[in-house]
């Protein structure tokens, strides 16, 4: 090999170093998904999505719960995003964008596994996804309720509003909560300390 073709072959080495970098910062990337974790029915939610596509144009943002396409964002059409029925996911699009969907009136049917998915415009159509899930929570619509149940069996002395017991008695009480998912966890506590 002669010492004019050696410094060629390193300068094409150099070049092609120079533009291997910057190939692989092309690449799009799905920074983060937020998907709260637990709402409660009623409420309102905001899904987002951050990524960046490193100067690529964006073709479309796509929504899925459960594997069911429910939001979908195109900038280049008119109006640009549409929503699909799918239960659980009533979308809010005047707050609904590129990055965000907002979903309203949160129920139980909400809870699931959702996914953002970005999709590059021609020609390379690159396509990402990540995906969270959301369990939904409806607490008891009351506080709980405690009745006496051996009541009539052994009435004794009223003191205002109160009926009591002497020492030693039984006494056979009854705690109840409305409907709730997850269930409620009931206890008992006397004077502040839990009654085992």
């Amino acid at each position: 090999m002669s010492s004019a073709a050696l410094p060629l072959s390193l300068a094409m080495l150099m070049q092609i170093r120079l533009v291997e970098p910057s190939t692989h910062q092309m690449q799009i990337q799905l920074k983060q998904i937020h998907v709260p974790h637990h709402p409660q029915v009623n409420q309102s939610v905001s899904l987002w999505c951050e990524y960046d596509l490193h100067g690529e144009p964006l073709y479309s943002i796509k929504w899925y719960k459960d594997q069911q396409e429910f939001y979908r964002f195109l900038p280049k059409e008119s109006p640009p995003h549409l929503s699909f029925a799918v239960p659980g996911t009533e979308v809010e699009m005047s707050l609904s964008d590129a990055r965000l969907v907002h979903l309203v009136n949160i129920s139980l049917e909400s809870a699931g596994l959702y996914q953002c998915e970005v999709s590059t415009e021609a020609p390379k159509f690159k396509t990402i996804a990540q995906d969270a899930t959301m369990s939904v929570v409806h607490p008891p619509a009351a506080s709980p309720t405690i009745s006496w149940v051996n009541q009539r069996d052994r009435l004794r002395d009223r003191l205002g509003d109160l009926w009591g017991l002497r020492v030693g008695e039984r006494l056979l009480l009854h705690c109840e909560s409305k409907e709730s998912f997850p269930a409620a966890s009931l206890k008992f506590y006397i004077n502040d300390e839990i009654v085992s």
